[in-house]
């Protein structure tokens, strides 16, 4: 991880520093660096989506593991075989089950 000193030593600069996007040549005094892949972007890239920074796609499948786990948690001690459709009979709604609820609800009915 970078510190705040570092960020701010590449935001104090003086000298125009040119974006690290292949294709943009935008050169400027002000330039942002991202925390997730270390480089220095202008302000129209300066966002983790603009540059398609590495960072952002390992934070993905880090949560999409995530997800995939508690799913697989879930169905395991619930005993669902499939994803869960509940009618309601008030306003005829289909709902599928949301795994990351029905966790929350099992941690909190064990303490």
């Amino acid at each position: 991880m970078l510190s705040i000193e570092d960020i701010r030593a590449s935001t104090i600069q003086s000298e125009k520093i040119p974006c690290s996007l292949s294709g943009c040549l935008v050169v400027e005094k002000i330039v942002s660096l991202c925390t997730g892949c270390g480089k220095k972007y202008c302000l129209e890239h300066r966002h983790d989506v603009n540059h398609k920074c590495v960072a952002i796609r390992i934070q993905e499948a880090a949560a999409q593991e995530k997800r995939d786990a508690i799913q697989s948690f879930v169905r395991e001690k619930l005993g669902f075989a499939s994803d869960v459709v509940v009618v309601s009979t008030k306003t005829g709604v289909k709902k599928t089950t949301n795994y990351t609820v029905e966790f929350m609800k099992m941690k909190s009915r064990a303490k």
